[in-house]
């Protein structure tokens, strides 16, 4: 009979003597992630329309115990497609890209895999649409809030390059 009673209150102390880290919302603003790491070029002229920021929250996932939430990612984007280098003239012809962000998020498999992922709908004057996703893959190094913003960055940078590769591949050829 006493067995029993010292195996209860030694549960009991182990459970309220062991405190768990609590889950914590990490506020970034994306203008302040890393700048792009890959000077990108386009192959003829293109005019970008002001990105637009179209998810549904700034809730982007979590990784560890953090939770993220990006602000700014429209302004990030402007910074981003500012850095594009542009080959020819703009003109009152020049096609104008509209470009909205679908997505951001962070998410981990099994806390050893990170996946940042960026979704892009990139719209050239009427034409339908392109969904552009930056889904990459990395080892989870450490989950704190630098090593997942410099991750989210390297995500922005990828989509950015596919938006490029996409629009170089629509370029007129003479």
């Amino acid at each position: 009979m006493i067995l029993p009673r010292i195996l209860v209150l030694a549960g009991l102390s182990a459970l309220t003597s062991c405190q768990l880290p609590l889950p914590e919302t990490v506020r970034a603003d994306a203008r302040e992630l890393p700048s792009p790491t890959v000077r990108l070029k386009l192959d003829c002229p293109y005019r970008f329309a002001e990105p637009v920021d179209a998810r549904p929250s700034d809730e982007s996932g979590r990784l560890g115990l953090n939770d993220y939430r990006l602000a700014e990612v429209a302004a990030l984007v402007r910074m981003h497609l500012d850095a594009i280098e542009i080959a020819g003239p703009v003109t009152n012809t020049t096609p104008t890209v509209t470009l909205r962000v679908l997505k951001t998020y962070i998410d981990e498999v099994y806390d050893t895999t990170q996946i940042p992922v960026v979704v892009y709908e990139a719209r050239i004057n009427d034409r339908t649409p392109a969904v552009i996703r930056s889904q990459l893959t990395s080892m989870v190094w450490h989950t704190g809030s630098e090593s997942a913003l410099k991750t989210f960055a390297n995500a922005f940078d990828d989509a950015d390059s596919k938006l490029v590769d996409l629009l170089n591949r629509m370029c007129p050829r003479n």
